[in-house]
């Protein structure tokens, strides 16, 4: 069952009401115990940033339906850029993971969770500064599903791109696209 974003939100706000209410009973005001309409937006800005994180697809090509959630994960990928004034700074960004599943005529026939992992044999040097960046479909033909996948560098043009083949009954494969021929 999936987490309803919009019950969160409403018990969240339930919750922040009901404790908003209780009396403080303590002599002293701690004034990190008052929650205040600023509080609260904040809590739901940070919420809503976090839904943001998360992206589904529900696809039907042909007797295919295919289902993927790319969902940022808690590995950091730090890389540096600069600020207005030209001074550098550190940052980050997140990796993120890719749960595939596919049916054919409602019978399942892959599924699998992918990660940069996969690919590791692929990225020659410094493979912990790539994330996950893109995953999508790409066509349907006699070879199977074909997802279009891009490792890259944060906040950069480096890349390595991949075709992953979904086959048949869990059966897939991993080709290196060569990026002349793709038209980077």
């Amino acid at each position: 069952m999936k987490p309803n974003p919009k019950f969160f939100m409403l018990f969240l706000n339930m919750f922040l009401l009901v404790a908003c209410k209780n009396k403080n009973t303590s002599e002293t005001v701690n004034n990190s115990d008052i929650t205040t309409v600023a509080d609260i937006e904040k809590i739901n800005d940070t919420i809503q940033e976090t839904l943001k994180k998360t992206v589904q697809k529900d696809t039907i090509i042909q007797d295919f339906k295919v289902h993927y959630t790319l969902t940022e994960t808690s590995e950091k990928i730090y890389f540096f850029q600069y600020d207005e004034s030209g001074k550098k700074e550190k940052t980050y960004s997140f990796d993120k993971i890719v749960e595939l599943d596919i049916t054919k005529s409602s019978s399942p026939i892959f599924s699998k969770r992918i990660s940069k992992y996969d690919f590791k044999k692929y990225i020659p040097n410094e493979f912990q500064n790539y994330q996950l960046s893109v995953f999508q479909i790409e066509q349907v033909d006699a070879r199977g599903i074909v997802f279009f996948i891009n490792i890259c560098k944060p906040d950069s043009d480096e890349c390595y791109t991949f075709n992953l083949t979904v086959k048949n009954k869990n059966s897939f494969e991993i080709n290196e696209v060569d990026n002349e021929k793709e038209g980077y």
